[in-house]
C-alpha cells in the first residue's frame, strides 16, 4: 500500500501466481495495515485452502474492504 495524496491505493495482486496466502494473512495480522486496507485484489490466483484463513482474519478485523 502506498500513501498518495492522503489516500490509500488499492492492493492489486491479481494474476501473480499466488497459491498460498498464509504469509499475507500472517503479515496483515501482525501490522496495522488492516485498518487502512480498503481494496485487495487477489483474482486470477490459484489460492488453495489458505483463503479461508484470510477471510476469517478480514472478518474479525477493523478493515473496511469493498
Amino acid at each position: 500500500m502506498r500513501l498518495m495524496q492522503n489516500r490509500w491505493m488499492p492492493v492489486r495482486l491479481h494474476n501473480c501466481g499466488i497459491t498460498d496466502v498464509s504469509l499475507l494473512t500472517q503479515s496483515l495480522t501482525n501490522t496495522k495495515a488492516l485498518q487502512f486496507l480498503k481494496e485487495l485484489d487477489l483474482s486470477y490466483n490459484k489460492i488453495g485452502d489458505s483463503k479461508q484463513q484470510l477471510i476469517d482474519v478480514l472478518r474479525d478485523s477493523n478493515c473496511e474492504l469493498r
